[in-house]
């Protein structure tokens, strides 16, 4: 059972990570909401981007697990969210040209999937 809850915690955060980052950057670009083409797009992003997602919640969890062995759970939780935007920055980097903008768009997407990984670990599905 706790393995079940496991992987459906950490699905549903790479999807759902994926899905808000995705909105909250149509939200900033300009008429990009107006689209009917774009307005279905993060669905199928954030399903596609499950690949780098997974893996980030993944290591986020498992931060948060070897962290609250030692530091308090609020500690544990701020520094899985930190690494989770670092990992994320750090991923982009590596598999495009180098540039600090691809960097922020990467660590963006880690904190929002790390965020929402906390978030349903505290409050919804507690499985870490």
């Amino acid at each position: 059972m706790m393995w079940t809850l496991r992987v459906m915690n950490l699905l549903l955060a790479a999807y759902l990570g994926g899905l808000a980052a995705s909105y909250l950057i149509l939200l900033a670009t300009p008429n990009a909401i107006a689209s009917p083409t774009l307005i279905v797009y993060p669905f199928q992003f954030a399903a596609g981007i499950l690949l780098f997602t997974l893996p980030g919640a993944l290591w986020v969890a498992a931060i948060f697990r070897m962290a609250k062995n030692k530091w308090s759970v609020a500690r544990s939780y701020c520094l899985a969210i930190f690494c989770g935007a670092l990992m994320g920055g750090t991923v982009l980097l590596f598999l495009s040209p180098s540039s600090m903008s691809v960097f922020a768009v990467g660590a963006f997407f880690g904190f929002i999937t790390a965020s929402v990984w906390a978030s349903l670990n505290r409050y919804v599905l507690r499985a870490f």
